[in-house]
């Protein structure tokens, strides 16, 4: 019972400092940073690959084209990468996927946007979405769940898997009630600018049984955005086109603007 009201405590304690730094970030007007991480990347990690292209890199060139775009639209904002070339951050793709939350934390980010290209069984499957975490899926809510494998794979760690009492988890449940409906709002965001150019909406998607090692110990409001499904050749053909890429850039970063801008109107 001791233990049980000790993990209590801790959860308190850090929902009230996550809230006390919330309320100091919609107070500042000046100084937003935005990370944005280009799925995969290095020769151990390329990601889905279909028609002569890789995942990773299309990830890199519309996540350049979206700091490119950011930069001009919004000098004010403070751009970092996860990265800028083809490289993997570490060996181990576990230890690879976690190294930009990381970062993201250690760069002090309002937001993190991992940005991803999707692939499924068919060829027909088609459509953007944006994947926001869940630790669980009755606390947290689910708007649509995909059948998944019970065991863990370099991109997410299977919620059963999971130690519920460690101080890690505890943790992450706390930053995520307070982000969740942020990265919902964002997420949502993003389907109207996506939908803008055109492109197919798929919505703001929760997969309860599996957390996500990119977003699991990220401070900040953070989401995957999957671009399309490189398995559809449709899809395929415009992800891999210049103008494909610009158009989707433009829908991130217009969607990251319009997500700062409301973040200076918001209070707490």
């Amino acid at each position: 019972m001791r233990k049980v009201l000790l993990y209590i405590l801790v959860a308190t304690l850090l929902i009230w400092s996550n809230n006390a730094l919330a309320m100091q970030n919609v107070a500042s007007p000046k100084g937003r940073v935005v990370v944005l991480d280009a799925g995969h990347g290095g020769p151990s990690r390329p990601g889905a690959a279909y028609g002569g292209k890789t995942e990773k890199e299309l990830n890199l060139k519309v996540t350049l084209k979206v700091k490119e775009l950011l930069n001009k639209k919004m000098p004010n904002l403070t751009v970092h990468l996860t990265r800028s070339s083809d490289v993997e951050l570490h060996a181990n793709k576990v230890s690879d996927n976690l190294q930009r939350p990381k970062m993201a934390n250690e760069k002090g980010a309002d937001l993190f946007v991992s940005i991803h290209a999707n692939a499924a069984g068919d060829n027909v499957t088609s459509g953007a979405e944006v994947i926001v975490l869940s630790l669980d899926g009755k606390t947290q809510g689910q708007t649509q769940r995909r059948t998944t494998a019970s065991k863990d794979n370099e991109d997410y760690i299977h919620i059963d898997n999971i130690d519920k009492t460690s101080l890690a988890y505890i943790e992450a449940l706390s930053l995520l009630m307070n982000n969740d409906p942020i990265n919902r709002t964002f997420g949502e965001i993003v389907g109207v600018k996506f939908k803008s150019i055109g492109r197919k909406w798929r919505g703001v998607k929760v997969y309860p049984e599996k957390v996500w090692t990119v977003l699991y110990p990220l401070r900040a409001p953070g989401v995957i955005i999957e671009m399309g499904f490189m398995t559809c050749p449709s899809e395929l053909e415009y992800m891999a086109s210049e103008r494909g890429q610009l158009a989707m850039a433009t829908a991130i970063s217009d969607a990251i603007i319009e997500y700062f801008e409301r973040l200076e109107q918001m209070t707490i």
